[in-house]
């Protein structure tokens, strides 16, 4: 019975996926709509091809870094790199839409 419940536990907290290339694109774009565009940019590309890039600021690095969208993928609001073996972390997706408190003039 302990196989069972680890089993159980396992499916409660899966994290949701997209792994879709539209739906990705389509999140990554309405975060584009209101990103600063020194950290963040979507490229659209040909749409037959897949061939839309986003670039996102790599504060360890000082460094814009490309990566293809084809290659993205969301598990429980985190972007991460989806290639040959473990998947890197891109980091979590946030947006902010209001002011932060004090800092309105």
């Amino acid at each position: 019975m302990l196989g069972l419940g680890g089993l159980e536990g396992i499916c409660r907290f899966r994290a949701e996926r997209i792994t879709d290339y539209y739906e990705v694109l389509a999140v990554l774009s309405a975060v584009a709509d209101t990103a600063d565009p020194k950290y963040f940019q979507l490229q659209p590309g040909p749409a037959r091809k897949k061939g839309a890039v986003v670039e996102i600021w790599d504060a360890g690095a000082g460094v814009r870094r490309q990566y293809r969208v084809a290659d993205l993928i969301f598990v429980g609001g985190e972007l991460r790199l989806n290639r040959w073996g473990p998947d890197r972390s891109l980091g979590y997706l946030m947006q902010f839409e209001a002011a932060a408190p004090g800092l309105v003039p």
